[in-house]
């Protein structure tokens, strides 16, 4: 990110000497604080949700009368009085973090275009890989490419091991930086303790009375809960279906549970967490001192630690496993962020998978790794072309959700009958079918996606949908970056 600003600076002092504003979008605050430290030398702005009202009063008022600015801020920028736009620049371009989760569920990117067209500005995109999306929209000499960091990667083969979580190369590299006193940072798979309790016997795992999922356990507190609904419960005594006394956490780890086997493995050294469910004071680690952070993907928002000699993904496959079309570039694009955290030295990248010859990790095997990745998206953007996936098509997703499955499952077959009604073809309409967590929160949901050639197409085929169909509830999502995710 660091170098990417640095690339930046140019093109907005050449902005700026043009008598142009420039709006920069980062896609959470800690992005706005770091651009802000590194574009600091310009006429700078900074507007985010932090702000209050009346902040952000006294900032609409001073913005038109204070010449060419550039203003450093969250999606809620682009409803600042800019004169003279000249450049809108997206930190992190494909970052799902630009989705907004309310209300129309605006995909901010689609918005700053229509911005920059409206005033006749340039567009600027910045991220750590151009992913499929930005290979198809800017042409090839108009992208400037950055050499892509070489990491020392190992991949730890988990099928070839009986230890969970932690792999023996893990273990052992571990013990490493902690003689030698440097930090590490480990990324796992979730939050908590476990996947699931279960039952050992007859392999019952406890379920959300509220979703199709299981409950995860936190052993710190003793609790079960579900990260969807919020439903939480002490585990039962014994087995509800077979009786059995020893119950067991489900293969499945979670940060609280890397932890533990940390204390154990490797005691004495200084374990942090940092998840939406704890977050450890990181700053001793910061100023130097040794230590390991576990934490959930929340750690790529760290600054660098300046001893880290080991970044490690406890199970690489989780991130493949996303029920979205986007699933391999996203796991790729982690893998390259983990480069983010790298400090004064090049660390150890160890992960851990079962998929140990994943094309993903023999690109950024390669050195240098760039050649490759470009092989590897070049192939993803020719699969998005051959399905008909976005950038070559405009999707929706339709979702109806009811609290009986039977009220939902015929409402989304009656959306299909509608859509059918106003022209659409078979190959635009894909389902219906159950989302891919048929109940969340206790409501059943199917969807319907929409994919078409055409933006105005799409608007001509959803216009004027009723909210409700037979009793359940219509969710339109356009532009999806999770195409199983529950629609509030």
């Amino acid at each position: 990110r660091r170098q990417r600003l640095a690339a930046l600076l140019p093109r907005l002092r050449a902005d700026l000497a043009a008598g142009r504003s420039a709006l920069v979008l980062a896609p959470e605050q800690t992005g706005v604080a770091e651009a802000a430290e590194a574009l600091a030398e310009l006429p700078l702005y900074l507007m985010s949700g932090e702000l209050s009202d009346a902040q952000r009063r006294r900032l609409f008022e001073e913005l038109p009368s204070s010449g060419p600015v550039v203003l450093v801020g969250t999606y809620l920028a682009l409803l600042a009085p800019l004169e003279r736009l000249g450049r809108v620049v997206l930190l992190e371009a494909a970052s799902s973090s630009y989705k907004l989760q309310a209300g129309a569920r605006l995909w901010v990117p689609a918005a700053a275009a229509l911005l920059a067209e409206a005033h006749g500005a340039a567009v600027t995109s910045t991220d750590v890989v151009a992913g499929p999306e930005m290979l198809a929209q800017v042409a090839a000499d108009q992208r400037r490419s950055l050499a892509l960091p070489a990491p020392r990667l190992h991949v730890a083969d988990l099928s070839s091991s009986g230890n969970w979580p932690l792999h023996p190369d893990l273990v052992r590299v571990l013990r490493q930086v902690q003689e030698r006193q440097r930090q590490a940072v480990l990324i796992a798979p979730r939050r908590g303790f476990s996947a699931a309790l279960g039952c050992p016997a007859c392999g019952w795992t406890a379920q959300c009375p509220n979703c199709d999922l299981s409950l995860r356990y936190h052993r710190q507190d003793g609790r079960l809960r579900c990260h969807q609904c919020g439903h939480e419960q002490a585990p039962p005594q014994a087995c509800p279906e077979c009786g059995g006394p020893e119950l067991e956490p489900v293969r499945g780890a979670g940060t609280q549970w890397v932890a533990s086997q940390l204390a154990g493995m490797v005691p004495g050294m200084r374990v942090l967490r940092f998840d939406r469910d704890r977050r450890d004071d990181v700053g001793p680690l910061i100023a130097g001192e040794p230590g390991v952070v576990v934490g959930t993907t929340a750690v790529l928002r760290l600054p660098p630690l300046p001893n880290l000699s080991l970044v490690a993904m406890t199970l690489f496959d989780t991130h493949l496993a996303v029920a979205d079309f986007r699933a391999e570039e996203e796991a790729l694009r982690i893998l390259l962020e983990l480069a983010e955290l790298w400090g004064p030295r090049r660390p150890l990248t160890l992960i851990q998978t079962y998929q140990a010859e994943h094309p993903a990790l023999q690109a950024l095997a390669a050195e240098p790794p760039d050649a490759a990745v470009e092989v590897l998206l070049g192939r993803l953007l020719e699969r998005r072309r051959r399905f008909g996936y976005p950038p070559f098509a405009s999707l929706a997703k339709l979702q109806l959700a009811a609290r009986e499955r039977n009220v939902a499952a015929d409402a989304a077959t009656a959306l299909v009958a509608e859509l059918r009604r106003r022209g659409a073809a078979d190959d635009e309409v894909l389902g219906p079918a159950p989302a891919p967590v048929a109940r969340v929160k206790a409501r059943y949901a199917f969807q319907v996606l929409v994919k078409v050639d055409r933006g105005d197409r799409l608007e001509e085929l959803l216009a004027g949908l009723p909210a409700r169909l037979g009793g359940a509830r219509l969710r339109i999502d356009v532009d999806p970056r999770d195409v199983g995710e529950l629609l509030e």
